[in-house]
Parts: structure tokens; sequence; C-alpha cells
């Protein structure tokens, strides 16, 4: 039996998303901290914000990132300045910000991959939207880690990190614009010892 494929969802999660409410999505920047005009309006945020962190730019409403005891919920993104994508990875409960918000997000991750290596191919996947089987060639990879406070644009550190995986993996991403299927290795495990004492010391 084929491998399952999984859609990929890359949107953002309104804060209000496992609280209910209006399903339509509020403009980002509807209500500033401080407007007289609306004194408690929260303002929402998308995981696509926090994409120009990568590049320079902060995020004013973001929740400010203090080191020390207590957990710093980050989010994070792989690609090349100025076009990156958000990355969900497996890692601690809490790490990862569900709730994309003004009290949530404290750091951002900005994986930027330096080199690669085509470990395998990985044949048999299947999805509704594709008439035919289709491989998944699997690469190893080197990424150069930065690490931001989200709201100041602050580099809170840097490194690099490196994954390889022996196995195939159960769910891929098709991408129909891609000529041949590509995945990298799950670098959760990395990432997670490199940010360890800065999201949750």
């Amino acid at each position: 039996m084929g491998r399952t494929l999984a859609a990929l969802v890359l949107v953002g999660v309104l804060a209000a998303a496992c609280g209910g409410g209006s399903s339509e999505e509020p403009p980002a920047n509807s209500a500033a901290p401080g407007d007289a005009s609306s004194p408690t309006a929260p303002v929402f945020l998308l995981s696509s914000d926090y994409e120009q962190v990568c590049g320079g730019g902060t995020i004013s409403q973001a929740a400010p990132y203090e080191k020390g005891p207590g957990l710093h919920p980050l989010i994070v993104f792989e690609g090349e300045d100025p076009e990156y994508e958000y990355m969900s990875l497996t890692l601690p409960e809490g790490w990862q910000s569900q709730e994309v918000s003004i009290d949530n997000t404290e750091l951002v991750a900005c994986l930027d991959r330096t080199s690669e290596k085509k470990d395998m191919v990985c044949p048999g996947y299947e999805s509704d939207d594709f008439p035919e089987p289709f491989d998944v060639e699997l690469f190893s990879a080197t990424w150069n880690v930065t690490l931001y406070a989200a709201n100041t644009g602050e580099e809170v550190a840097s490194g690099e990190i490196s994954a390889a995986d022996k196995d195939c993996p159960f769910i891929v991403f098709y991408e129909e614009s891609e000529d041949v299927q590509r995945e990298y290795a799950d670098v959760s495990d990395q990432l997670r010892g490199f940010v360890k004492k800065y999201v949750s010391p």
C-alpha cells in the first residue's frame, strides 16, 4: 500500500482559533498598541508576519524576549533572504507558537540551508490530486541558524546544524509546481539542542 500524502497548510494560526469566534482573519495591524480609538482591541498576527524578522525586520507587537527562567516560544522559518517558509517541527510542547499573537511569540529561528546531499530515492507515494504514484528524493543537509528576538530583531544566537535520515518519510507534501519532489531530513532534534537554553532554560 502506498504512503499517504498529507495536505500542506502553510497559513498562520490566529490567536482566536482555539477559542472560537469569527472565522474571518482580521488585518494584522487592525489595532496598534496604544491606539486611543481602540485601547483594548487585540492585535492578531499571522505566522507569515514573522517572516520579515529573518530579513532584518521587527514585529513591534510581539512579546518581548527577556533571557531567563520560563518558556520563550519561537517560530521557525527556512529559506534564503528575502524568501522564507514556515517550518513545523517536532519540538517539546509549548516551544513552538501555536497561537501567533502579541502575548505569545518571543523568538524567531531562521534556517539558511548551506549544503545538501541526495541520500536516497523513496518510491511509491500516492496523492488524491495526482493520478500516478511518484518518487521523493531524500536529502541530508546543513543549515546556518540565527535566532532573533521577534520584538526588536536583535540576534540572540547563531550557529550551524546538520541532519540526515536513514529511512524514507511516512508523510510528504506534494508540490505540484516541482518536477522533482524533494524532502529534507528532519532537523527537529538538532534545532531543539541548539535553542533549548534560550527557549526553555
